[in-house]
């Protein structure tokens, strides 16, 4: 560790990697530290399923405003279904074919809120943050700690211009105060602290 953390170096993390090492450290060790990846496998994972939505909602966000949004949902489900990476992985069974199905359905009902929701503006997209500029924290022994990640997306509700941070997921996932005092759950607050630091001037708030 001392070798890959020299003490007269700052550390440089990701909040993945953060999450990571407090759910479980030797998966930590093996990823981060050695360097190892997973095999590839045309099976369905969760990884997997989250990028098939972000690119899905990464899509009808940037399609031109002149249509609908029903419309530009479809157009980015039905072009994001054809890339060759998506169409390996779920049509290699009848339970990954479900399995899309099933994403799907999660994809309109997220774009159902997001259309009926007038009072809420999309600020930034696939918005990075973190680098050598500002530490994120600096330790009782002067080093510090620099994080990068990418938040989903940003918006604005526009009748208080508080900022909220939205994160994809692919199943229900909930904001749990014990999981965060223990490092299990810190992706979002990570991400408010971030914007934080970054001098966005106006109040913030957890959008789900």
């Amino acid at each position: 560790m001392d070798a890959l953390y020299p003490q007269n170096q700052d550390f440089y993390l990701s909040t993945s990697g953060l999450t990571e090492f407090y759910r479980n450290e030797y998966s930590y060790y093996l990823r981060y530290v050695l360097g190892l990846q997973e095999e590839l496998r045309l099976r369905p994972d969760a990884r997997s399923h989250g990028n098939f939505l972000h690119r899905i909602f990464e899509r009808a966000m940037k399609l031109p405003t002149n249509e609908s949004f029903d419309r530009r949902l479809e157009q980015a489900i039905s072009e994001t279904s054809q890339e060759r990476e998506f169409q390996a992985i779920y049509q290699e069974s009848l339970e990954a074919q479900f399995t899309k199905e099933v994403l799907l359905d999660v994809a309109r009902a997220t774009g159902h809120i997001l259309r009926h929701n007038s009072e809420i503006e999309t600020i930034q997209e696939e918005a990075v943050f973190g680098g050598k500029e500002q530490a994120f924290v600096q330790l009782d022994n002067g080093r510090n700690i620099y994080v990068r990640g990418k938040v989903d997306r940003i918006d604005r509700l526009k009748t208080s211009d508080a900022i909220g941070v939205v994160d994809y997921k692919s199943s229900l996932t909930q904001f749990n105060f014990p999981l965060f005092f223990n490092g299990l759950n810190s992706q979002l607050p990570t991400y408010l602290a971030a914007l934080k630091k970054e001098e966005i001037k106006t109040s913030l708030e957890l959008c789900t």
